[in-house]
């Protein structure tokens, strides 16, 4: 059993980094972020990707050649991480809430067919589309209840919801965090701000983002199982929180149901170790 531990867990390791490895991999590449002309969009480096750069530019300089400069980012980034990284996360979503009130145009592809759809029930390029694409249904029925409650359905409203879901998922994640290691929850803010200031998702009203907050409740929810320190009704509790929060996020987009069951694997695992 121990030799099957020790070769389960090693194949799902490298599993695990030679797909991180091709997502960082294709994401450094693609041509979006190419700097200069770029043959393959027909753009150039904007503005404000130059602006970012000389921002990173200076601060490297100034952290290697002056010692105050040094010692007052070690202080406010490092010493007070926690009340620094809660600062950044806040003004995040204030530029967030901005953002989305002055960017949020229609959205084609599948995102505009679910909107068009809670409209118009008679189109033939509608019908069609949900005969090939029926597991666009329950993100479908989902904005249709909103919309029915609060008699809107305006970008703006699908792109606040979004946005909505798109944080509470960073919350539960931060607690998730918070539950397994408290001292690592000021790596999670920084992760986190970084992350809700350069995500563009949030105008986009699909299911990629509005399942992150299930796909973070069971999660957070399997965080809670795993700590022994909690009583058995709190896990119990957390059990049922955790299949629910699954099978939401099985309906609302199937793959991403896969995080739940890389965990069962894993527990799998350990239970042949012991």
């Amino acid at each position: 059993m121990e030799k099957l531990f020790k070769f389960g867990n090693q194949s799902l390791n490298w599993l695990f980094n030679g797909f991180f490895f091709l997502t960082l991999f294709f994401a450094v590449t693609s041509p979006n972020i190419i700097l200069g002309d770029n043959l393959k969009t027909g753009a150039g480096t904007t503005v404000f990707t130059a602006f970012c750069l000389i921002i990173i530019a200076a601060v490297i300089i100034g952290l290697i050649t002056y010692q105050d400069f040094r010692d007052w980012a070690y202080q406010t980034f490092v010493v007070k991480k926690i009340s620094t990284a809660g600062l950044l996360l806040g003004a995040v979503v204030v530029w967030q809430i901005i953002f989305v009130l002055n960017v949020h145009p229609p959205i084609g592809f599948d995102a505009g067919a679910i909107h068009d759809a809670l409209s118009n029930t008679t189109s033939p390029e509608i019908i069609d589309y949900y005969s090939l694409n029926y597991n666009n249904v329950p993100i479908l029925l989902a904005q249709h209840g909103l919309v029915t409650i609060f008699h809107t359905k305006s970008w703006l409203f699908v792109d606040l919801i979004t946005l909505l879901f798109v944080d509470i998922s960073a919350l539960l994640n931060i607690f998730s965090v918070m539950i397994v290691d408290r001292k690592r929850i000021g790596a999670a803010l920084y992760i986190h701000a970084l992350w809700l200031a350069l995500f563009p998702m949030i105008i986009v009203s699909y299911s990629d983002t509005w399942v992150l907050p299930m796909v973070s409740g069971y999660l957070f929810f399997y965080c809670v199982l795993s700590q022994k320190r909690f009583k058995l009704w709190v896990r119990g509790l957390a059990g049922i929180g955790f299949g629910v929060a699954v099978m939401a996020a099985y309906f609302m987009k199937p793959s991403a149901i896969i995080g739940a069951i890389a965990i069962a694997l894993i527990e799998i695992l350990f239970k042949l170790k012991k």
